[in-house]
């Protein structure tokens, strides 16, 4: 299976006082692995709601450490390659298999955001925000192996887990407090 990956998804949050507070969802789908007989691959999801604070603010910009608590799933399937008849399947229908585990997450990580001003007042300002996050995603409690509702026994301890660089690019807004 490949090592890195990519993820895709969306969060929000919110400072007020420099208090940071937001959470955040990912899916991850890996590369399919093919051989002569069988496919495999692999999918994530996972999220966290967070807490951080504000260490160094100006007008636009905000860095930021953040501890997240979340959870996650990890998914394998594994894919039987070929051609069968509706009889054969219903004959042997275990041609597919789909393995999952899931279990508690911590990330702590250290953001950067960026607010490129599109519409400015004095009371607020809006437009695009760029930022940058950099963390490690580890799993403290990893659950057990199940294939549809069913234990699996013996499996691999394994847990989503390791460091990451995430490119953050969105819709934002600062209320300047004043009256």
């Amino acid at each position: 299976m490949p090592d890195n990956f990519v993820s895709v998804g969306g969060g929000n949050h919110a400072i007020s006082d420099g208090v940071v507070i937001g959470g955040e969802g990912h899916r991850i789908s890996g590369k399919k692995i093919k051989s002569k007989d069988y496919e495999k691959s692999i999918s994530i999801l996972y999220g966290f709601f967070y807490v951080g604070y504000s260490v160094y603010s100006t007008e636009n910009l905000i860095i930021y450490p953040s501890i997240g608590i979340g959870a996650g799933r990890f998914s394998l399937k594994i894919l039987e390659k070929g051609s069968l008849s509706f009889d054969e399947v219903l004959k042997g229908p275990r041609r597919s298999t789909r393995l999952s585990n899931g279990g508690l997450l911590i990330n702590p990580s250290f953001g950067f955001d960026y607010l490129l001003s599109l519409k400015k007042t004095e009371k607020s300002s809006t437009g695009i925000v760029i930022g940058v996050r950099v963390g490690y995603i580890f799993s403290p409690v990893k659950g057990n192996w199940s294939m549809e509702g069913m234990e699996v026994l013996q499996g691999p301890k394994i847990g989503i887990s390791g460091p990451y660089i995430r490119f953050i690019i969105g819709s934002g807004g600062i209320n300047y407090g004043k009256d």
